[in-house]
């Protein structure tokens, strides 16, 4: 039995794990790495995990960015390509109330423009499993695309379209037009997905942007529909740059994640001919492997 622990900057969550990977029990706090005062994160781990998991677990393994400069204890990073036993070479361990504590490498690809994740590389390597290739994407303020081959890590790359339209649609000359209150619209998404693929409009997403503005000053488009368009214009330009690059259309495209976010972008490459498949996010999978890899190198102080 083990504890995994995806420890972000915004939550907390924590599995109680079979050697199986089976989800024995599970529990999830409003307590991010972000909202914990004077680096007190052995106290509120004690005070979130029940003593009867412990009690049964061999070992406890940490993600996310709770292993991260600031965080409990900060490991380095796995380069590409890196699989579980690549991450489980590359933690950190230390002793903790009579059982190992295992804190996780990130991943790095370290190309021209370098790129790292925290934490997500345990979703991906359980969502990628059964397949020999993959590209896994995670959509959000900074949607990542990561390709995967024979259970390792190959290249990851980052597009920051997500907090790019919130900051444009919380504060800038766009944001002034759009009314208190108003949700984001599905079909100003649309239409924003629309004139990020449109060959025949001027320029590229930077001169597109201003549209957001200029349709709604001559009536061709609700002001309620701004963030929305904003959103769709901005994840439209994200799919069209990573079609180039990560070759959607030659493997299995995995969308992580069942947020508003993820559904939409899953429909956006839908929509753009990509054949992409949901994924419901798992880490069990990915923490059992690391779990059984380490006992089998004697790797664990058990």
């Amino acid at each position: 039995m083990l504890i995994g622990v995806e420890w972000t900057s915004q939550a907390f969550d924590a599995q109680l794990i079979d050697s199986s990977g089976e989800v024995i029990a599970e529990l999830h706090r409003d307590a991010g790495t972000a909202t914990i005062r004077e680096a007190r994160f052995a106290e509120t781990f004690a005070e979130i995990v029940p003593q009867g998991w412990l009690d049964q677990a061999e070992a406890v393994y940490f993600s996310g960015m709770i292993t991260g400069r600031g965080g409990w204890v900060e490991t380095g990073f796995a380069n590409t390509p890196a699989g579980l036993a690549d991450l489980g070479a590359a933690a950190v361990r230390q002793p903790g109330r009579g059982l190992p504590l295992v804190f996780l490498p990130g991943v790095s690809s370290l190309g021209a423009l370098p790129d790292v994740m925290r934490g997500e590389e345990i979703r991906v390597l359980a969502a990628a499993g059964e397949h020999a290739k993959a590209t896994a994407v995670m959509p959000g303020p900074h949607t990542k695309y990561v390709a995967v081959e024979a259970g390792r890590i190959t290249r990851l790359g980052t597009y920051m379209g997500g907090e790019t339209a919130k900051l444009l649609s919380r504060d800038s000359l766009i944001s002034r037009l759009i009314p208190a209150g108003a949700p984001l619209s599905e079909a100003g998404y649309d239409r924003g997905l629309m004139a990020a693929w449109d060959d025949a409009l001027p320029g590229d997403v930077l001169r597109r942007l201003f549209s957001a503005r200029s349709l709604v000053l001559f009536e061709r488009m609700p002001a309620e529909e701004i963030s929305g368009y904003i959103a769709g214009l901005l994840a439209g330009a994200e799919i069209a740059e990573a079609e180039q690059e990560w070759a959607l259309h030659s493997g299995p495209v995995l969308v992580l994640g069942t947020s508003p976010e993820a559904q939409r972008y899953l429909r956006a490459l839908r929509q753009r001919g990509i054949e992409a498949e949901p994924r419901v996010v798992a880490t069990a999978p990915s923490f059992a492997g690391l779990h059984r890899a380490l006992q089998s190198e004697a790797a664990l102080p058990i």
